[in-house]
């Protein structure tokens, strides 16, 4: 065991948390996850402004930011991809650099997420098109409600409970 967590330890993949001296027997060393394990960065892709968080696996936030989405762009694909990337790519920049794995990628968008409407001319898919040409990590897309709640289950009122409803009043119900 030793040898093992010494190997993943010089890798970055586990870090020492601190000991725990129990009445009796060893010492013992806690481990948690390390910062080579790498992060994740999600987004937010809204009507006015995306925004982007970056988290570590051990869910420590790492960075953030934000840039306004101007209305003439609005409804242009490509430009409104141009944010994307541009908030993405910031949010990259601000994160420490022992973190140098970026795993993933997952962006909200308020539109239905289907298979069957990816590939639409100007559809949620078509946003992401600059972004998985430029950085080369899986990229997830999904309804900003679904993520919402999902947020909520692991960082907000809904922690710790089996079953929840979570509605989102805005522009749209949802």
């Amino acid at each position: 065991m030793s040898a093992a967590v010494s190997e993943l330890s010089a890798l970055g993949l586990v870090a020492s948390r601190g000991i725990e001296r129990g009445a009796i027997g060893r010492t013992a060393t806690i481990y948690g996850i390390g910062p080579g394990a790498g992060y994740a960065i999600g987004i937010d892709v809204g009507a006015a402004q995306v925004r982007a968080v970056a988290y570590s696996m051990d869910a420590q936030k790492l960075a953030s930011a934000e840039e306004p989405i101007a209305e003439a762009i609005a409804g242009d694909a490509d430009k409104v991809g141009a944010v994307v990337l541009s908030v993405a790519r910031a949010t990259m920049a601000g994160v420490a650099k022992s973190f140098r794995a970026l795993r993933a990628i997952a962006v909200a968008v308020p539109r239905i997420v289907s298979n069957d409407r990816f590939d639409r001319p100007g559809g949620p898919s078509a946003v992401l098109g600059l972004l998985r040409r430029s950085i080369e990590v899986p990229i997830i897309l999904e309804n900003n409600v679904n993520c919402a709640a999902i947020g909520e289950m692991h960082f907000g009122a809904a922690q710790g409970h089996q079953t929840f409803a979570f509605l989102q009043v805005g522009v749209r119900v949802g």
